[in-house]
């Protein structure tokens, strides 16, 4: 049976499907507005028509999840395909985001590799196994998520009403290796308050953007040591970026305010409260240094901040494995410096979760955003095999 289905999935058909994934819109347009109904419908479509029952879940109005589900016989674990909606906006593009254009082997477009591709990867395998009369003992779950490139509400929604799943996959790029953990991620807005006055006389002033500079300063020559101690034996150390900057009005006047939006990058063991007072710490030393000093940290608290790792002893992790080396492939077991929505499903609904995908995440969000057919088609075969194992992989009494 399981060759029978590896030579049903068509490389033809499963381009034909990411294509048409592809040139459906459903970039984000802010952290907070996304465009995810249409793709969702899309795929609740096809799922319904090969016999998935099939919830549309809306986490805010207008921007569902899919969910849908293949019941098997009984007696087998149940598996969960999951990927993203979603895309990043498309403006800066070098190529037409929405065509899907074909080009010396590899798929271009929004959401090629970030992360059509694996849907479209997981919607084949699921039709081909309706036409070649496949039968599982568990259930097969395919879902999506909305805003998976903002706040996580879609995988944090869905992660709280799941149940009975055993395992499950996130399709983000990983470059085929068996993703078992990443960082978390939390945004912090500093800011600091001066006194405005003429550019010509800055000494009646305080300027907002200097002191800013002090406190970058004081958090360069301290994060990193502090960042060392705090190593992750696969992981690695937090990182912090320091990504956005606004301040003052105009050349000739002293500015009153600055704001910086950092990126801090999270491993086990820290927590919204441990990265902000880690900074408050720091800042105090300088006030202690400069009384005038005014400055203040925020965390943005959500979903995103939590990290996410099991363990590779994970029946799903051994699947994979041997699904890879059916296909001639030595499985590779690493960790992710990014964020995806196997968090939730780790953290909240406590699933053994692993990422695993086609592509290299460096394409992702790119001006030339693609995937590479050949890995894409290889990507199917391995989730095919990895359906066959686990969904029939009998339940112990």
């Amino acid at each position: 049976m399981s060759q029978k289905l590896l030579d049903g999935i068509s490389r033809d058909a499963l381009v034909s499907l990411a294509q048409a994934l592809i040139r459906i819109p459903s970039a984000v347009k802010g952290i907070d507005e996304g465009n995810e109904l249409e793709v969702a419908n899309f795929i609740a479509e096809r799922l319904e028509r090969i016999g998935f029952e099939v919830e549309l879940q809306e986490p805010r109005e207008g921007r569902p999840n899919v969910i849908g589900t293949l019941r098997g016989s009984g007696g087998g674990y149940n598996l969960m395909l999951n990927g993203h909606l979603d895309t990043v906006e498309t403006s800066g593009m070098t190529i037409d985001p929405l065509a899907g254009k074909v080009m010396d082997g590899k798929l271009y477009g929004r959401g090629a590799v970030d992360m059509k591709g694996s849907l479209a990867a997981f919607i084949h395998v699921a039709e081909t196994m309706k036409k070649a009369g496949v039968e599982l003992k568990g259930d097969l779950t395919l879902s999506g998520c909305m805003d998976e490139e903002g706040r996580a509400v879609g995988s944090q929604t869905m992660a709280k009403s799941l149940i009975e799943i055993d395992a499950a996959i996130v399709g983000e790029a990983t470059g085929m290796k068996i993703g078992i953990g990443h960082k978390g991620l939390t945004f912090i807005t500093l800011r600091t308050y001066g006194k405005a006055t003429h550019g010509s006389s800055p000494q009646h002033g305080i300027n907002a953007i200097m002191e800013m500079n002090k406190v970058l300063t004081a958090l360069d020559n301290e994060l990193p040591k502090r960042f060392e101690r705090k190593h992750h034996p696969t992981l690695g150390s937090p990182t912090y970026n320091v990504g956005l900057i606004h301040g003052g009005y105009s050349a000739n006047v002293v500015p009153d305010r600055c704001e910086v939006e950092i990126d801090r990058r999270m491993v086990p063991g820290e927590t919204i409260q441990s990265v902000l007072g880690e900074i408050e710490t720091i800042l105090d030393k300088l006030r202690q240094e400069d009384p005038n000093l005014k400055a203040e940290a925020k965390a943005l608290d959500w979903v995103k901040a939590l990290p996410m790792e099991i363990s590779k002893d994970e029946y799903i992790v051994q699947s994979i494995s041997k699904s890879l080396r059916a296909l001639g492939r030595e499985p590779e077991i690493t960790t992710l410096p990014y964020w995806t929505d196997a968090s939730s499903f780790v953290n909240l609904a406590h699933i053994p979760t692993v990422v695993f995908g086609p592509g290299d995440v460096r394409q992702a969000h790119s001006a030339d955003e693609y995937v590479d057919i050949q890995e894409l088609l290889t990507y199917a075969k391995t989730i095919a095999l990895t359906i066959l194992d686990l969904c029939n992989r009998m339940r112990t009494p």
